[in-house]
């Protein structure tokens, strides 16, 4: 059972950047082995449940075992003891190597490698490092090795850099993965279902400090799947993420990427719900790049949610994103303060699509809102789309007047919501239906004011 979850998860998540290159029959043929496999798995996932004790007990562990950084003398030597988990090893303070597979690793010092190993599910990898700028190269199977296993991997200070395929850095695949950096400059990198992902499970990324760089393909950086939550939380600095540019979404366009990322959540539809995908960034001048759904988007019964807290941040994506819920979900993009420039093409800043909620508010700064159609408060197909801007000189930028800044349709026998609301500041305004100081209603449900 555990060996048909671990290949059915994982053919539902991966990729394959040679689809653009097959015919529409072969595409067809593929959705639909798919699609049979999901109705499968239901019935073989129902099975699996009750590990909820189980995360929240290993959490309460590693919050315990992590309250004091151990004093470990200099002249401490390595030690190596194997067991049939994998092996133990408690280092030096030198430049150390670690291979294969690793069990338990506690390093007092010195800028270590790890190359991590593994054949197989189920296995657990724990390691703790106190100081150096530390070079981590995770498992790249096809299937991760930590389905149905955990993987924990806290790094107390240096400028790190994580080198990893799909299913690590934070990924919890029917079990729980946790990566906390405490301090430094370090960078992330990553395909698929990494960077703070859970799948019947839980996903961390923690990062306390520094300035950051995180880059992934898919399904990353604050992403829930089925029955998920997956978490990427940094406290502070200048960080940029990026997510895309790898597997192209060939369904609609032939120059775009898809994201599913920076706080997203993924159901498949009309068989499983999502979970909770969360992307929070404390404080900083930050940089977010997507391209098709991401930044605060959700799809089919989940919860996606981007949350900064101050600084003044570039928001770049192209379609579903920026605060869009699609197919009875909800997305939600919430900036505290700052300058932020928030530019996308469309059925985003604010907008519901199919009976879902998108919600984009800005709180407090000079703020730039750029998009094309169906954005900036726009209901769609009986859904939810708002954007509030609370404080601050705004400029809005839309192409089209027609299904922008506070618009809502009727579809299906009732109502698609629109709401667009500005609390303050002398605003511009240009393509659109928007005025500053004045309020404005020019579809059935949608409406739009600005004080």
């Amino acid at each position: 059972q555990q060996e048909s979850l671990a290949e059915g998860f994982t053919l539902l998540l991966e990729e394959n950047v040679e689809d653009e290159f097959r015919s529409v029959d072969a595409l067809d043929s593929i959705a639909q082995y798919e699609d049979a496999w999901a109705q499968k798995l239901i019935a073989l996932a129902n099975g699996c449940r009750g590990r909820g004790k189980i995360v929240d007990a290993y959490l309460e562990l590693l919050s315990s075992s992590l309250a004091g950084v151990p004093d470990i003398p200099k002249t401490a030597r390595r030690l190596t003891i194997n067991t049939q988990y994998g092996d133990i090893v408690i280092g030096d303070t030198t430049n150390n190597k670690y291979d294969g597979e690793l069990f338990a690793v506690i390093d007092p010092g010195g800028d270590d490698t790890y190359n991590l190993k593994y054949a197989g599910i189920g296995h657990q990898t724990y390691i703790i490092d106190l100081v150096g700028k530390d070079t981590y190269n995770l498992p790249q199977n096809r299937i991760s090795p930590y389905f149905f296993g955990s993987n924990m991997i806290v790094d107390m200070a240096g400028d790190d850099t994580y080198n990893a395929g799909s299913w690590t850095l934070g990924a919890g695949l029917f079990g729980v993965g946790i990566l906390w950096d405490r301090a430094g400059n370090d960078r992330y990198f990553g395909d698929t279902f990494t960077q703070g992902a859970g799948c019947f499970g839980v996903g961390i990324l923690r990062d306390d400090g520094g300035n950051d760089f995180y880059q992934a393909a898919l399904y990353a950086q604050g992403f829930s799947f089925v029955d998920g939550i997956g978490i990427l939380t940094d406290s502070s600095g200048n960080d940029c993420y990026y997510a895309g540019g790898k597997y192209k979404d060939i369904l609609r366009y032939k120059d775009h990427y898809l994201s599913l990322s920076q706080g997203f959540s993924y159901g498949i539809r009309p068989k499983m719900s999502g979970g909770l995908g969360l992307l929070v960034d404390q404080s900083g001048n930050d940089i977010y790049v997507a391209d098709i759904f991401g930044q605060g988007a959700s799809y089919w019964y989940g919860l996606g949610v981007l949350a900064d807290g101050g600084g003044n941040d570039q928001y770049l994506a192209f379609q579903y994103a920026q605060g869009a819920g699609t197919h009875m979900t909800l997305g939600i993009l919430y900036d505290i303060s700052g300058d932020d420039n928030y530019t996308s093409k469309g059925v985003s800043q604010g907008c519901g699509h199919d009976r879902a909620a998108g919600l984009l508010i800005d709180l407090n700064g000079n703020d730039n809102y750029v998009a094309y159609d169906l954005s900036q408060g726009a209901g769609s197909a009986n859904g939810l789309g708002f954007i509030a801007d609370i404080r601050g000189n705004d400029t809005y930028i839309v192409r089209s007047d027609k299904n922008t800044q506070g618009f809502g349709q009727v579809r299906r026998d009732y109502g698609s919501v629109g709401i667009f609301i500005d609390r303050g500041g002398k605003d511009g305004y240009s393509g659109g239906v928007g005025r500053d100081s004045t309020w404005w209603s020019d579809s059935k449900w949608g409406v739009g004011i600005d004080q």
